[in-house]
């Protein structure tokens, strides 16, 4: 499926995946995939690149590095909407690990730091995190336990060594 979507739905002109196709390949219409959500919007391309990295790992099979780039260039050229939900920064940060594990491109760690920090520095409130810049209280309906896992797996991946129970 994953495979499908690539040869089908990737469009050069745009460089970026469409939304809609047929079972036989055709679109159904022009709408592409966003990146980053706010509030509850489904539409984002990150899971695909997320299950891309998935199967590239699970299968060994680098042919799935196309949809992780592509995934990668979308977001690159994507800005991080001024009331981005803290679900957009949990998806990204692991798109960019999962991506960072599979392919060993150092730019992509460097960018799910870069994430993380902007999820920290924004949303961190009194202990907490908080669901959207700005907002007074607590939600942990949108990934919030997600982005604190991510932050859990950044720092592993950029600190191995402290995973030894000896220390």
């Amino acid at each position: 499926l994953i495979k499908a979507i690539e040869k089908n739905s990737w469009k050069e002109e745009t460089q970026s995946y469409m939304q809609n196709l047929r079972t036989d390949g055709t679109l159904v219409n022009q709408e592409t995939y966003g990146v980053f959500g706010t509030g509850y919007s489904p539409n984002s391309i990150l899971p695909f690149g997320r299950v891309a990295a998935y199967f590239a790992k699970v299968l060994k099979d680098s042919s799935y590095h196309t949809a992780i780039e592509r995934t990668a260039q979308m977001v690159a050229k994507a800005d991080l909407p001024k009331d981005f939900v803290i679900n957009s920064l949990a998806d990204v940060v692991h798109f960019y690990l999962d991506a960072h594990e599979v392919t060993q491109n150092a730019a992509y760690l460097t960018e799910a730091k870069r994430f993380a920090d902007i999820g920290i520095q924004q949303l961190y409130k009194n202990g907490l995190f908080v669901r959207q810049p700005e907002d007074a209280y607590y939600e942990a309906k949108l990934k919030t336990g997600n982005f604190v896992f991510g932050l859990l797996r950044l720092h592993c991946t950029l600190h191995p060594q402290r995973l030894s129970p000896n220390e």
